[in-house]
Parts: structure tokens; C-alpha cells; sequence
């Protein structure tokens, strides 16, 4: 099932900015959930302290609202989803990681923020999410980043998973120019990549 999203979202165009980015952000937890256990304890470690939460619940609270905790209970052994990123992220070397996600490789934690507040609303978070190009950066970002994972799963090494990242297709190009871009910002006196900008001054028709 995993999978089968993962194909449906890359394979799938002009999807609607916020679908995307949420639906790449479920297809890599899918892949973490089905690859890795993601507990904190083991399942038997977890049982007297599910049933000490549990008993914990007040006799008065409402059994809507008694429900509704044994749930968060239930799952509460799962690690979180910022876990799991990182955990994925640290499955490939570190020279294909910082293509894929710029900068020194690491999962950046406004991904999962963004996505938190999109599914949860919180307006604490509403200051630090990505704004709409910071999105459809990261969502190609995060597309590179799954199928990276699926063709190492596969067997294919990552050093050639690494080198496919520099050829002429559309999708590569647009890494190393968020890459690039990234670089001289950071550093304006950088000679990473090369930047061009080619305009016309003389918009007129030829005669």
C-alpha cells in the first residue's frame, strides 16, 4: 500500500500544492512504517505502561473523552513522524543525502512542521510552515528523496542513484539549481554552481 501511493503522487501531475505536499509526506512515513518497526520499546516493554496510562484516566472523564485517550495511548508507543524522517534520511550516504536535500544532508524540520499544521491547524506552529514556492521546493525535494529510498530498497547502489542526479533531466536540473541557489545564499562570494539569467533588451520584432 505504501508503494502504491508513493507511484500514484510521483506518477500524478498538477496536483493541487498543499495534496502534494501532504501526500509525499504520508508516502514517506508509509515507507518507514513498512520497512521499520518505529517504537520506542518493545511491544511487550510497552504493555504495563499502556495499562498504567490507562488506569490513570480519571472515573469522572466522559466516555467520549475516555475513548479518545486509550487511542493516543494505543499508538503512544510510535515513535513520531520527525523520528521516522530522520530515520529515512540516515538509510543514505551522506554526499546523496545533501544532493537531495541540500545543505549538510539532514531532514528539515520545517517539513514536518508544515505538515503538522495542515493536518492539525495549530496556529502555534502557523508562523514557521513554508510559504507556497518553499512547499513546491521541498516537494521536489521530497519526490527525489522516495525514490531514492525505493531504488536503494531495490538493491540499485547509491553511488549510482547519486551520479543519475546529475544528468540533463528536468528533475535533476532543478536540484542543482535549488542547490546552487541555497549555496550562494548562504555564502554570496560562492563558487558553487553558476547562476544565469539570459534576457532580450531590444523586445522589438526584427524589421
Amino acid at each position: 500500500m505504501p508503494s502504491q501511493l508513493a507511484l500514484s503522487v510521483l506518477s500524478s501531475e498538477k496536483l493541487w500544492l498543499h495534496v502534494e505536499f501532504l501526500s509525499l509526506m504520508q508516502a514517506l512515513e508509509g515507507f518507514h512504517r513498512a520497512t521499520t518497526p518505529g517504537l520506542y520499546v518493545s511491544e511487550e516493554q510497552y504493555v504495563p505502561i499502556h495499562q498504567a496510562l490507562s488506569n490513570a484516566i480519571p472515573k469522572y472523564v466522559a466516555p467520549d473523552h475516555r475513548d479518545a485517550l486509550k487511542a493516543r495511548i494505543k499508538y503512544g508507543n510510535e515513535i513520531s513522524l520527525r523520528k521516522r524522517l530522520h530515520a529515512l534520511v540516515s538509510r543514505l550516504e551522506i554526499s546523496l543525502r545533501s544532493r537531495i536535500l541540500g545543505g549538510n544532508g539532514s531532514m528539515p524540520s520545517s517539513w514536518v512542521t508544515t505538515r503538522n499544521y495542515y493536518t492539525h491547524w495549530d496556529d502555534a506552529s502557523r508562523a514557521s510552515i513554508l510559504d507556497g514556492p518553499g512547499m513546491h521546493r521541498a516537494s521536489t525535494r521530497m519526490k527525489t528523496l522516495l525514490r531514492a529510498l525505493y531504488l536503494d530498497l531495490a538493491g540499485v547502489p547509491q553511488s549510482a542513484i547519486e551520479k543519475s542526479l546529475g544528468n540533463t533531466c528536468k528533475e535533476s536540473q532543478y536540484l542543482i539549481q535549488l542547490n546552487s541557489a541555497e549555496m550562494r545564499e548562504k555564502n554570496p562570494n560562492s563558487e558553487y554552481g553558476l547562476m544565469m539569467h539570459v534576457g532580450v533588451k531590444n523586445t522589438e520584432p526584427p524589421g
